[in-house]
């Protein structure tokens, strides 16, 4: 989950990379959905060559959603956010392809935040908290993962802020 490197000018970087649970490649998607628009096309065809020609279309719909929702999946799957904390900085950064939000908070004044549930059908959430600015982060991992999530966060923000203030990287 984090990737640890330190810079030429001996300042620490910490990368964390979250994203959703992937089960399948596009290639893996493509053939289940192959594999289940095949069973309802071959019965629309059977009956439309017996005279139900109405059935065709309603399988043609049928099969449509079922490819939207595989596409809907895989572009969930490529979701990413990125939290970068480097010298007295944190960057947040989200998007499918590429950053498509980006946020920056200084070090020093960030707290992390672990929300209670605000009902039972729904997890804790974690957000990072800066001069009244919440950017919530990994809303689509599970309870407990929220919550390491959160305490590697806080452990690690105050490790940062300790190294900083040895090498006089953060003043305040």
């Amino acid at each position: 989950m984090s990737d640890r490197a330190d810079g030429f000018d001996g300042a620490m970087r910490v990368r964390y990379v979250i994203r959703p649970n992937a089960s399948t490649t596009w290639g893996g998607r493509l053939a289940w959905l192959v594999a289940l628009a095949i069973p309802p096309l071959l019965v629309a065809v059977f009956f439309a060559t017996r005279g139900a020609w109405p059935v065709l279309p309603f399988a043609g719909t049928e099969i449509a959603v079922l490819a939207w929702a595989f596409h809907r999946c895989g572009v969930q799957a490529r979701h990413r956010e990125v939290i970068t904390m480097e010298g007295d900085r944190i960057r947040v950064e989200r998007g499918h392809d590429g950053p498509r939000e980006r946020f920056e908070l200084a070090l020093a004044w960030t707290r992390v935040v672990l929300r209670a549930p605000p009902s039972r059908h729904r997890g804790a959430r974690v957000a990072l908290r800066a001069h009244g600015r919440e950017i919530e982060i990994g809303a689509w991992l599970c309870e407990a993962e929220r919550r390491t999530l959160a305490a590697e966060l806080a452990r690690r923000i105050e490790l940062m802020r300790s190294a900083g203030c040895r090498t006089g990287l953060a003043a305040g």
